[in-house]
């Protein structure tokens, strides 16, 4: 009877002891990945994620691939490529700040470029469908270093993705530009996921004039383009006229949406002509009225200016 005691104690104790060594070995396993995702040169943590109740960043990029880059008829140094890239890398840098805020397994953030319409060049198009990036979350370890080399290859995947559209829109000399109203009625929402998980962001790259030359529509003072030579725009260079006859006389962008209130709107890099300054107050009176009118609740209308700038608006944006 004391044998058989004895040894059912000590099978006891090795199976104890085998299922231990497996928790060891997935804690480690896990903490391996994790240390591994963290690993490499130290980079600055310029961006801030939510914190109190964090959320999966949700990324959206729509690029307005318009004579604006034609660096012929806008010479301003850095140039406008430059300076997009500049700032999509901060939003990179916000991107793998989210990752490591959470677990590699639980990580489920996205960062995504898109254009409307689709570029006519398909090698644009197939580069830019590289560039969505969408971390999958998993309770096994393929599902980490999956995020992982996400997370590692993402600097030179969005560096290398950007030059190459960049540079091939301005080889080939067509800029169709972004119908940025047909995108706002139709293709938004689809930039919308779950917000129990995750923070929804919409960044617009644009010099803030919307103009399609298939999307012109207007009903009374309600338009769905803006440009620099219409007089529903240049108007209100007028000095006062802006504040007395804008909202009175219910100018504004046709309303493309509602019940936005579940994305934020970043705008960047509005560029008014030199000779026309006050162009940006009319660029952002109209601008912050249609984000309104669609239930747009956060959102930030800001000019084009030097990295340092663009990235200190991205800073504010993402931290408040």
């Amino acid at each position: 009877m004391k044998l058989i005691q004895l040894s059912s104690y000590f099978l006891l104790t090795i199976f104890s002891s085998c299922i231990n060594d497996d928790k060891i070995n997935n804690a480690n396993e896990k903490l391996s990945v994790q240390d591994e995702l963290n690993s490499g040169p130290k980079e600055k943590q310029a961006i801030i994620v939510p914190g109190e109740k964090k959320k999966h960043l949700n990324i959206n990029i729509l690029l307005d691939l318009s004579d604006r880059i034609d660096p012929k008829k806008n010479p301003k140094q850095p140039d406008q490529k430059q300076r997009d890239i500049s700032a999509i890398m901060v939003l990179c840098q916000a991107f793998k700040n989210n990752v490591n805020s959470f677990n590699a397994f639980k990580t489920q953030a996205k960062i995504k470029v898109f254009f409307h319409p689709e570029p006519y060049d398909t090698a644009i198009a197939r580069i830019a469908n590289d560039l969505n990036v969408l971390c999958k979350a998993g309770s096994y370890p393929e599902a980490a270093k999956y995020n992982k080399l996400l997370y590692q290859k993402i600097d030179s995947k969005f560096t290398n993705g950007l030059n190459k559209i960049y540079d091939l829109a301005t080889k080939s000399g067509q800029y169709p530009g972004s119908n940025i109203f047909r995108f706002m009625k139709d293709e938004i929402k689809n930039c919308v996921e779950d917000t129990n998980l995750f923070r929804n962001i919409l960044v617009i790259f644009t010099d803030g004039y919307v103009y399609d030359q298939n999307e012109k529509y207007h009903q009374r003072n309600r338009y769905s383009y803006i440009e620099k030579s219409y007089d529903h725009f240049s108007r209100f260079r007028k000095h006062g006229l802006m504040t007395v006859e804008f909202d009175k006389n219910d100018y504004g962008f046709m309303k493309a949406n509602d019940g936005l209130s579940s994305i934020e709107v970043l705008v960047l890099e509005l560029s008014p002509p030199k000779e026309s300054p006050i162009d940006i107050d009319i660029l952002k009176k109209y601008w912050n009225k249609w984000l309104n009118e669609m239930g747009v609740v956060k959102k930030s209308i800001n000019p084009t200016g030097q990295p340092v700038y663009t990235e200190q608006y991205i800073t504010n944006f993402l931290s408040n």
